[in-house]
């Protein structure tokens, strides 16, 4: 054999052996990991927000509380919640279709919010309220 086959032998087996190196590290996940989340909380401040968020959010929590006494005035509805901080909370109480929304039962419906914001201790002014119908996405 010669020397010009030889290297390019040798050449090709090096190069076959690093790129299943490569792809073996990146396949197992030792490579270098991405924090995807974005989040630039520290660990107390992400605890805090974790505990709030199962507070507000878990059976007998802000939410269940709110859907009951919500129902119990007589009103069917659903609720969507989302939670950016402890400081920027948005609900939106969604009625049907068939339900005309007066402003006497939009104010009927943050009164009884703010009486449950008031209860669990939260900052009212943490909260955006809306109150509409399904379709209409929130403003």
């Amino acid at each position: 054999m010669g020397k010009g086959k030889f290297r390019v032998i040798a050449f090709g087996s090096l190069f076959l052996l690093l790129a299943t190196l490569l792809i073996y590290t990146q396949a197992s996940g030792t490579g270098k990991e991405v924090n995807n989340n974005g989040s630039q909380l520290s660990k107390k401040e992400q605890k805090e927000l974790d505990d709030f968020i199962e507070l507000f959010g878990n059976d007998g929590g802000f939410l269940s509380q709110a859907g009951k006494e919500i129902k119990n005035a007589g009103y069917s509805h659903s609720i969507a919640a989302m939670v950016y901080s402890k400081d920027d909370i948005w609900l939106k109480i969604v009625l049907p279709d068939s339900e005309v929304i007066t402003e006497q039962k939009q104010s009927k419906i943050k009164s009884i919010l703010n009486g449950i914001i008031m209860k669990n201790k939260f900052n009212p002014k943490a909260f955006k309220v809306e109150i509409g119908y399904g379709d209409k996405p929130p403003s």
